[in-house]
């Protein structure tokens, strides 16, 4: 698991400012998730850092990493890639991202497909604000649940 972990967390660092420098992004996240009724990871708060760098004209990849807390502490780390669909405002940038992510909370392992979307609103030519919803079948030890998160975005 903490390899898992580390994993995802050199991607979210050192993955997508290498070779996408010019093209890539970071954010930071918080959020609350609902449903999920076992492992502790329903009506939970959530946190998170993650990056992505362009891999084609509308498609990123990355990962993130990140905690949820309730009853206890736990981590989840996801890798992603995401649609950026086309729009004609230059300050609003809406994705569909669809990936997996793996947790670990109070001695269980959650392994979750992940689907959502969002939107980026650029405020300056380099900061943001991400508002974003997504949605965790499958779960292993711990179960399925979906979230709404917010926070800022940066290149």
């Amino acid at each position: 698991m903490k390899r898992i972990v580390l994993f995802v967390f050199a991607l979210t660092v050192f993955g997508t400012g290498g070779a996408f420098a010019q093209q890539s992004f970071g954010y930071g996240f918080i959020g609350g998730t609902f449903g999920g009724g076992r492992g502790g990871v329903g009506e939970a708060f959530r946190y998170g850092i993650g990056g992505e760098g362009r891999v084609a004209p509308r498609v990123t990849m990355g990962g993130e990493i990140g905690g949820i807390a309730k009853d206890g502490n736990g981590v989840i780390g996801s890798g992603n890639i995401s649609f950026h669909l086309p729009v004609e405002l230059r300050r609003l940038d809406p994705f569909l991202t669809a990936g997996f992510s793996i947790g670990h909370k109070n001695d269980a392992t959650g392994l979750w497909a992940n689907v959502g979307g969002g939107v980026h609103y650029w405020m300056l030519p380099r900061i943001g604000l991400r508002a974003e919803f997504r949605g965790y079948p499958g779960g292993y030890d711990l179960s399925g649940f979906g979230e709404f998160r917010f926070g800022v975005v940066f290149r």
